[in-house]
């Protein structure tokens, strides 16, 4: 069975069908419009992704600036690899700098024969000898250490014996007095011998000849004046001693041939304990102090801080909900690293009773109670059995 179908109205011939499409259509505007603007916002969010991606890349890349310090490496380079080569870390100091490599490392081991016993046999020493405060100073003594710590200007001085020979030393690259002494010594122009004597060296001229024996620094170079050994004599010898002075700026470690004095860094720790004639007892503390200080005004559970208080823990006991205030630590002394700094910290540590001064004549120091009073004996002592801080000074 079949059938017309048609959208046109028999009896009036308007197209129907047509009519309610473009309806339909109308109707439906607004649906596309709101479809087109999804469209369009779904193609912006695809490329805000795209850009967070290239963002997220780049922070990447850029991460390595901060963690690496890549604006504050620096880089070293050496004129010769083959003797010499260097690396610089992050935020070296820029600059160029001059070595001289006079030798290079080499190993090195030697062994004692063996002994039966510890305490009873003996070594083979038939003598002993015991040297005096300048007798600290020898062939391997470094010349950064005399002349209390100022050391030697390292350079180049003429020698001229008594018979008018001359011949120059190049001390340019000394590091000890052994190496002032070989080179004078090395040399075949002049009869000149030079060794490491009384606490500094001594010159010794065997030419025979009836002149001065002159010694004088090079123009611009003050290595044989801070050796002590310039001028123009008319002996045979010239010898300076006491090379190895004490000042203020006689580092402590160099005292007792290097070994150096002992120091405890820490609040509350005691290095020496000096009594005064009046009977005080003053603990005296050469080592580096650090503290922890409250950087706000604070209350916690109770308790409150200022601001600049030295905080040193919780309370005992700790309240409920304790918070620890905030602090940040902070040097309050220093540690001493010389003579000077020894006697500043033991004036002020004992409020000026006692006096410390340089003998010059000896070489030690001297310490003066102020207090003018006999009530007790004047004592340094070590706080414990462990501290040796009197004794080494």
């Amino acid at each position: 069975m079949s059938g017309i179908t048609s959208s046109v109205g028999l009896f009036s011939g308007i197209d129907t069908g047509a009519l309610i499409e473009q309806l339909l259509a109308i109707d439906a505007r607004p649906r596309q419009l709101a479809q087109q603007q999804v469209a369009i916002l779904q193609a912006r969010q695809t490329a805000m992704i795209a850009i967070n991606s290239s963002m997220l890349g780049f922070n990447s890349a850029i991460s390595s600036f901060t963690t690496s310090n890549v604006f504050e490496s620096s880089s070293a380079t050496s004129s010769d690899t083959d003797v010499l080569t260097a690396t610089a870390q992050n935020r070296a100091a820029a600059g160029s700098y001059k070595f001289i490599v006079d030798r290079l490392v080499s190993t090195q081991q030697s062994l004692s024969k063996g002994f039966a016993d510890r305490d009873s046999s003996s070594f083979g020493a038939t003598s002993f000898t015991f040297e005096g405060i300048q007798g600290a100073v020898s062939n391997s003594t470094r010349l950064t250490e005399l002349n209390g710590g100022n050391g030697v200007a390292r350079g180049k001085f003429d020698i001229t014996d008594r018979a008018g020979n001359t011949a120059t030393i190049d001390a340019s690259k000394a590091l000890t007095l052994d190496d002032v002494v070989n080179a004078i010594n090395a040399q075949q122009d002049i009869l000149i011998t030079a060794t490491v004597e009384d606490g500094g060296i001594k010159i010794t001229d065997n030419s025979g000849g009836g002149g001065n024996l002159v010694i004088q620094d090079q123009f611009g170079r003050t290595t044989a004046a801070d050796l002590g050994i310039a001028g123009s004599f008319a002996s045979n010898t010239v010898a300076k001693a006491d090379l190895l002075t004490l000042n203020d700026g006689t580092a402590l470690s160099a005292l007792r041939d290097g070994l150096g004095i002992m120091i405890r860094d820490g609040e509350g720790k005691t290095d020496l304990e000096i009594t005064t004639r009046d009977g005080t007892k003053h603990l005296i503390n050469l080592g580096l102090i650090q503290q922890n200080f409250v950087t706000e005004d604070y209350t916690s559970a109770g308790v409150s801080y200022s601001k600049d208080d030295v905080y040193t823990g919780p309370p005992d006991p700790e309240p409920d909900g304790f918070e620890p205030p905030p602090i940040e630590s902070r040097i309050t002394q220093t540690r001493a690293a010389t003579v000077g700094d020894l006697i500043t910290a033991i004036e002020s540590q004992t409020g000026g009773d006692v006096e410390v001064s340089i003998n010059a004549a000896t070489g030690t120091l001297t310490f003066d109670d102020l207090t003018g009073e006999t009530i007790s004996d004047f004592k340094i002592e070590a706080p414990s059995a462990i501290d040796t801080t009197a004794n080494d000074l």
